[in-house]
């Protein structure tokens, strides 16, 4: 059996899939793509039995096999190397080659059953949204992902149905970052037996639907179960499972925003935290501290004061704001504020502190952070 294919078309689906296996599993059938062609397309799935992902080129040929990620290297290798535009698969049942120009791979290979695959079902729910879209919402909330096993509800970001719009949702118990897109027409239920209704998407998955779909402007398709996430683009389907568990009431923990406003403009602040950070932070163990917790006061008129300790002093810095009301000097984590800069894009953005906490309004204006003030400089 022999299966043709453009060269530049493979190589670019064994790059997209080629994050999708675990770097620490050592289970060999998981180091494999499954090829399986047929009806002039050519259909390479990569799984790690968490998440998986399927990319279709077209293709001429027939053939079913579990090919080595060498398979794939080779391909990715050669592309834009002397030999043409064509590529080709050989399987004789026991090994695979693998052959551009001059080049050739011969590889044994494993049965293409053996490969684990998630069982597919009718969805409970679906609904369509631009993929570019999906994913700037998921990178939003992303940071705020917590990484505790004993809490793993939180170690997801929680897709809901929202009044007025679809919510994306993550916190770790120190922020809050929610994000919300125009409301799609969603067929079905997008709900889980028990709880606040909705679907709470892994890490591991939110960061893998990005890589797939970022800068990607075309329409897709996201469906489910209260199990399982499937996203679907014309060339690209990626599944998950779903994390089992019941995401708390998080609108409980989003405090109503005090009288106090300061508008400043976001790169402006990312810049001074930047440059406060020069100064030296170590632990006990002389190890640098990543948290670095940042004094916000009043400042002379216009503007806002910045201080941050370091082990043998401190650094200062002042930022233009327009202050509406008064304040009392606040702490908060500096990589906190830099994230949610990250993720709101620069532009202006507003603080306003509230009893233990702060609210962030920026861009896009459906947009809402909460960062949790700190006792100690």
């Amino acid at each position: 059996m022999t299966i043709t294919f453009n060269l530049a078309a493979f190589a670019e689906a064994a790059r997209a899939l080629a994050a999708i296996p675990s770097a620490s599993m050592r289970i060999d059938i998981l180091d494999c793509a499954l090829a399986e062609a047929g009806g002039g397309k050519l259909a390479l799935t990569m799984s790690n039995m968490d998440v998986e992902a399927t990319v279709t080129i077209p293709a001429e040929g027939e053939g079913r096999a579990a090919i080595p990620r060498a398979v794939m290297n080779f391909f990715t290798r050669r592309d834009g190397m002397a030999g043409g535009d064509t590529g080709s698969l050989e399987f004789d049942g026991r090994r695979v080659v693998a052959r551009h120009g001059k080049g050739k791979l011969a590889i044994g290979m494993l049965p293409a059953d053996d490969f684990p695959r998630f069982v597919r079902s009718e969805p409970a729910w679906s609904f369509p949204i631009r993929a570019h879209e999906f994913c700037a919402a998921l990178a939003g909330c992303e940071r705020a992902i917590a990484d505790q096993e004993t809490r793993p509800y939180l170690c997801g970001v929680f897709l809901h149905r929202l009044d007025d719009g679809l919510g994306f949702v993550a916190t770790d118990g120190h922020r809050l970052h929610k994000l919300a897109t125009d409301l799609p027409e969603i067929a079905g239920k997008l709900a889980t037996e028990s709880g606040m209704p909705g679907v709470i998407v892994p890490d591991l998955a939110v960061a893998r639907i990005q890589k797939l779909f970022a800068g990607d402007e075309s329409e897709i398709r996201v469906a489910g179960t209260d199990s399982h996430l499937v996203v679907e683009a014309d060339r690209i389907r990626f599944a998950s499972k779903l994390i089992d568990g019941v995401y708390p009431d998080y609108q409980r923990a989003i405090p109503e925003p005090g009288e106090a406003r300061i508008r400043l403009d976001a790169k402006a602040l990312d810049a001074a935290l930047d440059g406060l950070m020069v100064i030296p932070r170590t632990d006990g163990k002389g190890k640098a501290v990543s948290q670095r917790p940042v004094r916000i006061g009043p400042g002379d008129g216009d503007e806002i004061l910045l201080e941050m300790a370091g082990d043998n002093g401190d650094c200062t810095d002042r930022v233009p704001a327009k202050v509406e009301g008064s304040f009392q000097p606040f702490i908060v984590a500096a990589n906190f504020l830099r994230d949610l800069i990250a993720s709101c894009g620069g532009g202006e953005m507003d603080l306003a502190p509230v009893h233990s906490a702060v609210r962030i309004f920026a861009k896009p204006e459906a947009s809402d952070w909460v960062v949790m003030q700190r006792t100690k400089l």
